[in-house]
């Protein structure tokens, strides 16, 4: 119950755990870890907001890798949440077997992870790889997790934080951390996080043995603890599982950007949510905006990937592959050309549709930004 993480039995609890000071477990017996673990109890213990959640999440349209299990209503009650039993291999037995299928399942539940906080706008707070199980396709749960929710007021810092961490654009990435932090200016926060940030001692343990993605998500971690700040519960829990994705991540293939790959799959699956509800939902105008984020987002990750390929034809080293690196070059250079013609289509379009005065003309505008939608898609994840 809520009254028991305000009343005498919490205050017990805060009290007995302080026997643990003075030995290796001293770090959790204190401030930040305590008010986390309290925030986690509270997670578990709403029963309610589980049933909300679920019930919200079983109507979400398109296809998504998610499978969440259907409520029973005729077993609900106060103190009990009742659902159906999903069916499924365990997901962990996959990640046993190398490369494959370790890698494609690692990919599968990236993409998952990223899905539920980006598309779905909730966190795992438990992230127990045992809990997950292969279901039709995509991953449910043994037992539904607590799930942290985005604030909706967050939603496009959140995103625009993910995409810029991965992208590289460090200053952006700070920025979007800033406006997230709670209880202070923006422009203060900002401030005390490039102090941190440029006075952060590079972690070669973490350089090492992580892909780059992950250790650039446990570098801003790390900023932020390094700046005194408090990150806002859904943040801590974002990042505390990136992190974890990274350990097995580094088992499997650290040599290999998989949470890169799933997080352009999963802007695939946003992009073409958000032209649909927008469009039926009349909000395209407000949506623009979004969508020129995307377009810069991508074109700066078209520019990375141009100049990953230009520093690695600086090693080749054997000149009767030239001929066939050279076809390559020109391949991705008419993708990139492409990308960039459809991405200018696509927000001409979607400017377009705004003022479309009749059925059929919103229909044809709909018509031909979905296309383009999928074209721009296309075309990113071939020369990602």
């Amino acid at each position: 119950a809520a009254s028991v993480f305000n009343g005498p039995s919490w205050d017990k609890f805060r009290r007995e755990i302080r026997i643990l000071d003075g030995g290796p477990e001293t770090p959790v017996t204190r401030g930040p870890a305590i008010e986390a673990f309290g925030i986690w109890l509270q997670l578990q213990a709403d029963i309610a907001r589980k049933r909300t959640l679920l019930g919200n999440l079983r109507e979400v349209p398109g296809r998504i890798m998610c499978r969440f299990p259907a409520l029973i209503s005729s077993l609900q009650s106060s103190r009990c949440l009742a659902y159906e039993a999903m069916a499924g291999r365990p997901l962990e037995d996959d990640l046993r077997i190398r490369p494959n299928p370790a890698n494609a399942t690692l990919q599968s539940l990236i993409e998952t992870l990223l899905e539920q906080s980006l598309l779905l706008s909730v966190v795992d707070a438990d992230l127990l790889i045992e809990n997950y199980l292969w279901n039709n396709g995509g991953i449910g749960f043994r037992a539904v997790p607590a799930l942290s929710p985005v604030p909706i007021e967050w939603h496009t810092e959140f995103l625009q934080y993910v995409v810029c961490v991965i992208a590289g654009e460090t200053r952006r990435a700070i920025q979007m951390l800033a406006r997230m932090s709670a209880g202070r200016s923006p422009y203060a926060a900002e401030r005390a996080l490039l102090r941190a940030f440029a006075g952060l001692e590079p972690d070669l343990k973490i350089k090492a043995s992580t892909p780059g993605a992950v250790a650039a998500f446990e570098t801003y971690w790390r900023t932020y603890a390094a700046s005194g700040m408090m990150l806002a519960p859904f943040l801590e829990l974002f990042h505390r599982q990136m992190t974890m994705l990274g350990q097995w991540h580094a088992d499997i293939s650290a040599s290999s950007e998989v949470t890169t790959d799933s997080l352009w799959a999963v802007m695939g699956r946003i992009l073409r949510f958000c032209v649909s509800q927008n469009l039926s939902l009349e909000k395209t105008k407000g949506w623009v905006v979004g969508s020129g984020l995307l377009a810069m987002a991508s074109a700066r990750q078209l520019a990375v990937s141009l100049t990953q390929v230009q520093d690695d034809d600086a090693i080749i080293l054997d000149p009767e592959g030239d001929e066939e690196h050279e076809a390559t070059m020109g391949l991705r250079a008419a993708i990139i050309v492409g990308t960039a013609v459809a991405l200018a289509l696509f927000a001409l379009l979607v400017s377009q549709a705004i003022g479309a005065a009749t059925p059929l003309a919103k229909f044809l505008f709909s018509a031909a930004i979905l296309i383009f939608a999928a074209m721009v898609s296309i075309l990113i994840s071939r020369v990602v």
